[in-house]
């Protein structure tokens, strides 16, 4: 039960963490995603209220020059002649020209305007900057002969305009789009000329800013009508402004149906502009970006939490395996108790590496302090008292292989790292240590090998180290004689350049080739022929095992980690430590420590 419950709740632990640790880009986009929304509406609104300021100054910089215009024309001596005639017939042809000329003058100043006609109903005439004549011609007088037909004309010029009113011209015409202003001449500062109106052509198209889109539409609101005027763009549903009306203050902004919505009044009494722009045309690249990464991310979470699934059931395999290594049986923890699975591989990871450290220290250091009880204390559980060295040379990595062919006879394991490729203290029934030396003669594999005799105690295995070594040398040298030929001249003259000149920091493959006179790859040759190695790990190795004679010195002897790496041809301290931790697994004052020094 306490296994399973273990096993339950580290999981679920771990399982959440990775969850909570994957969400967290998750949240940090959605957090993003709702800000850049926010910052683009936020601009949105500032562009388009600066769009809807720029529209009403110009709107009302145009209804401001219709007006001027009506003034001017009321005030103006000229026109005043117009109120005692009846028709065009009354009036000679240089005073038609006059009147035509006239209002191309006062036309010409007021950019904004486009056309202006001075229209009598009961007269039947008509005058503009360019023509005059009877009121049923003006339809097909320049311009308006492409936008209003002989009922409109009619309509709108047939009958006395009481008040200012506004038509749409907005049908295609050089993809303009125009509003017609109607205004009564009256007598605010002159006399009344009669019944003459005055009709005023404004191209809106010219006064909206470039660049806007189909989402963008300006409409002019007639609040005393209750309608619509004018609408920069027939296609769009123009029922939501007149339903809403009422909520669109002067100065306002809101969203309907996902429209951006802005009112300001006009010059004008009763007019009102209204700016509408489409806010998916705003916002539609960045939500298909939103949508495709919130995809991503979905099949992201789903991704990962397979992953995470299988990471998990990882973790615990190490975990179990690690509280083993510890030294503890997991059936007897309790949930409550239980390490999180870095720490116990952490401490685990020290112990295996002070186990290594305590290993170094009984097979390179004769020290009588040791006993029995300290393979007990580092966690290998010996089968016997009796021990001894095995030392082997093998083209190939076979540690595991060997290890696992000796445990199957009844052998205990513990392998160490030296020189040789094959370094392992045997623990088994003295009887049956002999046995070992018989088991790898039969392997072809080992190119020599040496198995000390048998010692009884932990502080003797030193000497059995030193023993197998020195049977190691022998054999070696066995070896290395029986290749012979010009191959082993220049291997053992190799050996002997590196052996003198290890100190050297500048000896290098290609130094040793030249001294010899030969060629890299030759000397390379020779080397794995006679060898067990090639000739750049054999430098590095010799000056190891130097440099570890040096650290074992002590007293008045001991020699500084710095003073080691110049003395055995590192050239410099970082890379010293560099090279023997990767050798020996230690650093050079661990290596010292173990040996029951202080660096």
């Amino acid at each position: 039960m306490a296994k399973t419950g273990i096993k339950r709740k580290l999981k679920r632990t771990w399982g959440l963490s990775y969850f909570l640790i994957m969400m967290i880009p998750f949240v940090l986009f959605v957090i993003f995603a709702v800000t850049s929304v926010s910052v683009v509406r936020s601009s949105v609104h500032k562009a388009n209220r600066a769009i809807l300021t720029s529209v009403e100054n110009e709107l009302n910089s145009a209804f401001k020059q219709v007006d001027s215009l009506c003034e001017e024309v009321l005030l103006s001596d000229s026109f005043k002649t117009l109120r005692a005639i009846n028709s065009l017939s009354d009036l000679d042809k240089y005073t038609l020209y006059s009147k035509t000329t006239e209002l191309r003058h006062m036309l010409s100043s007021r950019n904004y305007l486009s056309e202006c006609y001075l229209f009598s109903p009961s007269g039947n005439c008509f005058f503009s900057s360019l023509y005059y004549g009877r009121l049923e011609d003006l339809h097909s007088d320049g311009i308006f002969n492409l936008m209003i037909s002989k009922e409109q004309n009619v309509e709108f010029f047939g009958g006395y305009i009481s008040y200012t009113d506004i038509k749409d011209l907005s049908q295609p015409y050089e993809n303009s789009s125009w509003i017609l202003v109607l205004r009564p001449l009256s007598f605010i500062k002159s006399e009344n000329i009669g019944d003459y109106c005055m009709a005023v052509l404004i191209n809106v198209s010219a006064l909206i800013p470039e660049g806007m889109n189909q989402g963008f539409n300006l409409i002019i609101y007639d609040d005393d009508l209750d309608q619509v005027m004018f609408s920069y763009h027939k296609n769009s549903d123009l029922d939501f402004v007149t339903q809403n009306i009422s909520k669109l203050k002067s100065g306002s902004a809101m969203s309907i149906n996902g429209n951006m919505v802005l009112s300001s009044d006009s010059a004008m009494r009763g007019i009102r502009y209204i700016v509408m722009v489409n806010e998916n045309e705003y916002f539609k690249d960045l939500n298909n970006v939103i949508r495709t990464v919130l995809v991503l991310l979905i099949l992201a979470v789903i991704l990962s939490t397979i992953a995470i699934y299988r990471l998990v059931g990882k973790h615990w395999s190490s975990f179990s395996n690690a509280v083993e290594q510890s030294g503890t049986d997991i059936d007897t923890l309790e949930p409550v108790q239980s390490p999180y699975q870095p720490f116990v591989t952490s401490v685990s990871k020290l112990k295996e590496e002070n186990r290594s450290h305590v290993i170094a220290r009984i097979v390179f250091n004769e020290d009588s302090s040791l006993n029995d009880s300290v393979m007990e204390d580092i966690g290998i559980h010996i089968v016997s008292d009796s021990y001894c060295i095995l030392l082997a040379e093998t083209s190939e990595d076979k540690n595991q292989e060997i290890e696992e062919e000796l445990s199957k006879n009844g052998f205990l394991c513990i392998q160490f790292k030296s020189e040789y490729s094959v370094s392992m203290i045997l623990n088994a029934d003295s009887s049956k240590l002999s046995d070992a030396g018989r088991l790898l003669e039969e392997r072809d594999d080992l190119s020599y090998h040496a198995v000390s005799k048998a010692v009884c105690h932990v502080n003797e295995i030193h000497n059995a180290y030193i023993q197998a070594s020195n049977m190691m040398d022998y054999r070696k040298s066995v070896f290395m004689a029986s290749a012979g030929g010009e191959g082993y001249a220049i291997y053992s003259s190799a050996v002997s350049e590196i052996e003198r000149n290890y100190n050297d920091p500048q000896l290098n493959v290609s130094l040793v080739a030249d001294r010899l006179g030969v060629s890299i790859a030759y000397l390379s040759r020779c080397f794995k022929k006679n060898g067990t190695e090639n000739i750049s790990d054999y430098l590095t190795d010799y000056r190891i095992t130097k440099a570890k004679e040096l650290l074992s010195l002590s007293g008045s002897e001991e020699v500084s980690v710095n003073e080691v790496s110049v003395r055995c041809g590192f050239g410099s301290l970082r890379t010293f430590m560099r090279v023997f931790k990767a050798s020996e697994g230690i650093t050079p004052g661990q290596f010292r420590q173990s040996l029951g020094k202080e660096e």
